[in-house]
């Protein structure tokens, strides 16, 4: 009786000489995993910020198309909770008073529940207070028009507006305040806004949106990846995103040196 002789030998000798031939041919048998270099991490820009202040809200329209500019190399968190302050018993007490508190709380659930559009809602509030009412918004706006400010915004962004009062009022929205006041601890602000880059605090980031371009390009580790911003020119001139609650409008930011708090609101960034 004939015996079966295995073929598998022959095979495995065949496969390695044709791994052999492949080889010489510059061609690898197994896939070996792409070696690609790692891009470099986005610029990690802390904003410390309080809804309301008037200060803030120039510096968030001011620095609203740089942003977009810088794009992938900017992360950028705002920490909403400012100059308030956590009394015994667990309340809290905002230097715009309740508007701010209220405000600070729905700001937090915006970038909770809808982070993708958190920088399109503050931009569409503080559209409204400084060109909302004549000559700016007072400061702080009385409740009602800054729930009214809030409402056309969040119906503009699609956002669910009851939801998010819901949020703002209730325990969610509590717990995110003091999160972010958890949060901005550590960075021993002195006064808002106060912008961090890569854990350090950065003064020369505040003066405008050129000097916050310049300071966020000098931190980005990847010289060759920069966006044309960072290596062009960038104009004070921007025309905002028009919105439903006033009309269209282009302005040129400057820096202006304010002696006393404003009153009103204005796009005029303090330095």
């Amino acid at each position: 009786r004939q015996r079966a002789v295995s073929v598998m030998p022959v095979m495995v000798a065949l496969r390695a000489l044709v791994c052999a031939l492949l080889l010489c041919s510059s061609v690898q048998c197994i896939i070996l995993p792409k070696q690609t270099l790692a891009a470099a991490s986005p610029v990690e820009v802390i904003s410390l910020h309080e809804a309301m202040c008037p200060d803030c809200v120039a510096q968030d329209w001011a620095l609203y198309g740089a942003k977009k500019e810088l794009g992938a190399i900017l992360n950028m968190t705002t920490l909403w909770w400012g100059n308030a302050r956590l009394m015994p018993g667990g309340k809290i007490i905002c230097q715009h008073g309740p508007v701010e508190c209220e405000a600070n709380a729905f700001l937090n659930c915006v970038e909770n529940q809808y982070p993708a559009q958190h920088d399109e809602f503050v931009h569409c509030l503080d559209w409204s207070l400084i060109f909302g009412c004549p000559g700016g918004c007072p400061a702080p706006p009385p409740m009602t028009l800054y729930r009214n400010f809030s409402q056309n915004c969040s119906t503009e962004l699609s956002l669910d507006y009851d939801a998010l009062q819901t949020c703002a009022t209730g325990e969610n929205g509590h717990a995110l305040v003091l999160a972010a006041a958890k949060a901005t601890v550590p960075y021993h602000h002195t006064y808002v806004p106060w912008l961090v880059i890569n854990g350090e605090h950065n003064p020369l980031a505040e003066k405008g949106p050129k000097a916050f371009i310049s300071e966020v390009c000098k931190a980005y580790t990847d010289p060759a990846s920069l966006p044309p911003v960072c290596t062009g020119s960038y104009t004070t001139t921007q025309t905002h995103t028009t919105h439903k609650n006033v009309r269209a409008h282009t302005h040129t930011h400057t820096a202006q040196r304010h002696g006393a708090s404003r009153t009103r609101y204005s796009a005029e960034i303090s330095v």
